[in-house]
């Protein structure tokens, strides 16, 4: 549970994310060679990539020319694969984040796991630049920051209820970028 859970900026946040469940998308609809519901188990596996300075360099620049941050041009080109082979064009990915709330003045010393999750709503639909969407990949990760005070475990609980499907998790795809991270050490 988070520990700031309550207070102003708790209670806005729990006001933006029940007035988008309505129309929240669920994960992307990927082809699947079986029903998740015909597997004996969950196997997850984690797909990772080491960008070279000079590839990270370049990522950088274009970030800039487009107007994004370098994790959330990651993130849209992640968005533009998954949603050329989703069947639905809008669809929602979990995006991890580094979240150490400040609940005491000393809380930078103490060691933990400060992760947590937001969710991301993405629109694929044909008819706008990569850019155009981009931008709304940009937009739409600040409104879920600037929202955290809301657990995205929650959330998602809703979705899935609303779904029916409460064993299944609603948004089952995660991006996480370390390029802000690597860069500072």
């Amino acid at each position: 549970v988070h520990l700031l859970a309550e207070g102003p900026r708790a209670r806005e946040a729990r006001r933006y994310w029940q007035e988008r469940l309505d129309t929240f998308p669920h994960g992307p609809e990927l082809p699947l060679r079986r029903s998740p519901e015909g597997l004996a188990g969950q196997r997850f596996r984690r797909l990772e990539a080491v960008l070279t300075p000079e590839v990270s360099e370049l990522l950088g620049a274009a970030a800039r020319a487009a107007g994004v941050s370098a994790s959330a041009l990651l993130l849209a080109c992640f968005a533009e694969v998954l949603g050329r082979w989703s069947r639905a064009p809008r669809f929602a990915l979990s995006v991890t984040l580094l979240d150490r709330p400040p609940i005491e003045p000393r809380v930078g010393e103490v060691v933990g796991d400060f992760s947590s999750v937001t969710l991301l709503p993405v629109d694929a639909t044909p008819g706008s630049t990569f850019r155009q969407r981009a931008m709304s990949v940009q937009r739409e990760l600040w409104n879920g920051l600037d929202h955290r005070a809301y657990s995205a475990i929650r959330v998602a609980r809703v979705l899935a209820r609303g779904s029916g499907r409460e064993r299944v998790a609603p948004v089952p795809v995660v991006f996480t970028s370390l390029l802000h991270a690597l860069r500072r050490s």
